[in-house]
């Protein structure tokens, strides 16, 4: 398979988790004997590229990163990126780390984005095509609830699978479909990340930068078949601990 870059969005400081985000960063919360950012990177791995996986993280965690990453053993090279100024200044915020990211690195190719909160057992082979064939994409589940996709960035797809509506965290939804944190950006588009910045809108969560996104140009949804979590709450992550504990294998690797 073609190179393409990989960045897995792993540098917030994880506020809804109360005390149990002050002392460990959320990506390196335990699930059985691997870490929430083992299952992100293990997937991603599997795609059998060349090119190196970029973790954005921030100063509070770097030394817990970085020892997690002595620690692990990965099929490909991973890298800690941190483009906080210093331990004392404030993280960029999610777009604009990614805009930095995207310049310092001097990246120009296809970019695979995936959140670091994501827990999923399928298997991204079949996305990266779908987004290769479609241009800017997402993988979409089917959440169950309108009171669960109020989480979320809803969306509703045409018969191309094209996203005709994409709402962030509506107050009555009308699809019970949402994006999950795993985007393809062809790399004609990455120019959309600081031009999204420059309209001065917030760019403090992917899903609004979504939603403007698709304002712009086609976006299309993949539907995932099989677990898909996020970790945002405590109340996510003790759900996730119970589903570890009552069914080991819902994600492959627990033990």
């Amino acid at each position: 398979m073609d190179e393409f870059c990989r960045i897995v969005l792993a540098g917030g400081y994880g506020t809804r988790l109360g005390d149990i985000g002050k002392n460990t960063a959320k990506p390196l919360l335990a699930l059985g004997n691997k870490t929430i950012l083992d299952y992100v990177t293990d997937r991603i791995d599997e795609l059998n590229t060349p090119s190196s996986i970029l973790v954005l993280i921030n100063s509070l965690f770097r030394e817990k990163f970085e020892q997690w990453l002595t620690q692990r053993r990965h099929s490909t090279n991973i890298s800690l990126i941190n483009n906080q100024e210093s331990s004392e200044s404030a993280i960029p915020d999610i777009i604009t780390n990614i805009a930095l990211t995207l310049e310092r690195q001097e990246i120009s190719s296809d970019l695979l984005l995936v959140g670091a909160d994501n827990l999923f057992d399928f298997s991204l082979s079949a996305f990266v095509p779908f987004g290769r064939a479609n241009g800017i994409s997402t993988i979409v589940v089917d959440v169950g609830s309108q009171r669960d996709a109020e989480r979320f960035s809803v969306v509703e797809l045409g018969e191309d699978q094209r996203i005709v509506k994409l709402i962030e965290k509506p107050k009555s939804p009308s699809s019970t479909t949402v994006t999950s944190c795993i985007y393809w950006f062809p790399a004609s588009t990455l120019g959309l990340f600081r031009r999204y910045l420059h309209t001065g809108a917030s760019p403090d969560t992917i899903g609004e930068f979504m939603e403007w996104v698709a304002q712009q140009e086609p976006v299309y949804g993949y539907r995932a078949v099989g677990c898909w979590q996020d970790i945002g709450t405590v109340e996510d992550y003790e759900i996730a601990l119970s589903r570890t504990l009552s069914s080991p294998s819902w994600l492959p690797g627990i033990r």
